[in-house]
């Protein structure tokens, strides 16, 4: 029946024939703190110490490092009163947030790119933003200490978690939605349990010195996650978190990269997880092997502070950002299409997952469901990274045959029975 070919991981395939400059996104007046893409427009949004949040064409070809083009044509969201720290894009509702050393969080309309409502609360500096996955709730961290839980509709605050002692620099929920971590200045990072009602436990990641962030690896196991950090003692790190029956939870670390001539203030896994990029104040971004390790290869990204990155969802860009004001989209060029992948690992760890819940591309337990037009379900990162490797246009994985149209259709259900399937795991 399938005529699918499985992936490779990006490990695997990627070295610097493969990686070139797309272009350079020129227009931000003072440093940029942060960069996202659209979960699945081609967006690039940018937020930056100039108090304005801009929004970029991701172009649909790439130049070569010689052509490189600076792109000044773009939108200006403005209404902020001082930093930008970070944003998050709800694809469900249309909307994007951004967060402020104002101590506010603007919601603005992605098709009027108006500022439709102000969220205040904090009693300081608002650093960080996260949505969780089933984009019910938005989750602020702040100068207060505290970390706020929003209604993204309503804009209220559904309740306030006062557990760090100085700055929540960074949150971030796990990709199945299960599990939410946040870390401080103070080096702390915090593991919380699936409600946001109580932290179960934390660990100093990078003590005396500062974590600036913390995130998880888009791979989910039974009850047990990887946690990436990173802070100013030049160092990041990655962890296993496991949580057990009783409300008990566990840091465990993995292991320490020492590689960076200054401190690492971002860093951001690949969609299939076996990547994680490192940025750091060296003004250098580094490509490391999860599994192993290995450092894949190092790009001299920018010639000031690498301040954040960010993977596209269909791993095709790696966009960056720095103290120099400049936005660099570099293009991910795949050598081969056509990839292989251990198949049977979410089975060895599921023994009793039912075969719905099984991405039919790379025979892994879905994070992301969504549906296209071929009537069949994918995970979300499983599907893009088909779509854009295809050299035939939009094709079936399954039928070989043209899609009418390359839709994503979030299933909903679906996820929520994963959801359910996990949590008795």
């Amino acid at each position: 029946m399938a005529s699918v070919q499985h992936y490779l991981t990006l490990s695997n395939i990627l070295d610097h024939s493969n990686v070139e400059l797309s272009c350079e996104f020129k227009g931000h007046e003072s440093d940029v703190n942060f960069v996202r893409f659209h979960p699945s427009q081609p967006l690039l949004f940018s937020c930056s110490g100039d108090k304005t949040c801009r929004v970029w064409n991701v172009p649909e070809e790439c130049a070569t490092k010689e052509q490189a083009a600076s792109k000044t044509d773009n939108r200006v969201l403005v209404g902020h009163t001082r930093y930008i720290n970070s944003c998050v894009v709800s694809s469900l509702h249309n909307s994007l947030f951004t967060a402020s050393t104002d101590g506010t969080i603007r919601v603005w309309d992605l098709t009027k790119l108006e500022c439709t409502g102000v969220i205040k609360g904090h009693k300081g500096v608002v650093q960080c933003l996260t949505l969780s996955p089933d984009q019910t709730r938005l989750v602020s961290g702040s100068g207060d200490s505290t970390i706020k839980v929003w209604d993204p509709v309503k804009k209220t605050c559904l309740k306030t978690l006062a557990a760090h002692d100085s700055t929540v620099v960074y949150c971030s929920f796990s990709h199945d939605g299960l599990a939410f971590v946040s870390a401080s200045s103070d080096g702390k990072i915090i593991a919380w349990d699936s409600t946001l009602s109580r932290g179960l436990t934390n660990e100093s990641a990078h003590p005396e010195v500062g974590t600036n962030i913390c995130i998880f690896s888009p791979l989910v196991y039974p009850n047990s996650y990887f946690v990436a950090t990173a802070g100013n003692d030049n160092l990041f790190k990655l962890w296993s978190l496991t949580y057990s029956r009783g409300g008990k939870a566990k840091f465990k670390h993995m292991w320490t990269v020492d590689a960076h001539g200054s401190s690492v203030y971002s860093l951001a896994f690949s969609p299939d997880g076996s990547i994680l990029v490192s940025g750091g104040g060296d003004s250098f971004v580094m490509f490391w092997n999860v599994r192993t390790k290995e450092q894949l290869l190092t790009l001299h990204a920018h010639e000031k502070y690498v301040t954040t990155v960010a993977f596209s969802p269909d791993s095709r860009y790696l966009a960056t950002g720095a103290y120099d004001g400049i936005v660099k989209l570099w293009k991910l060029a795949f050598n081969n299409p056509n990839f292989e992948l251990d198949k049977t690992e979410s089975m060895k760890l599921y023994p009793n997952v039912p075969n719905n819940f099984i991405c039919p591309i790379s025979l892994q337990l879905m994070t992301d469901p969504v549906l296209i037009a071929d009537g069949t379900t994918y995970d979300r990162s499983s599907i893009l990274l088909w779509l854009a490797s295809s050299r035939r246009g939009a094709i079936s994985p399954l039928s070989n045959l043209e899609l009418p149209n390359t839709t994503l259709t979030p299933n909903h259900q679906l996820r929520g029975e994963i959801e359910h399937f996990l949590k008795n795991q």
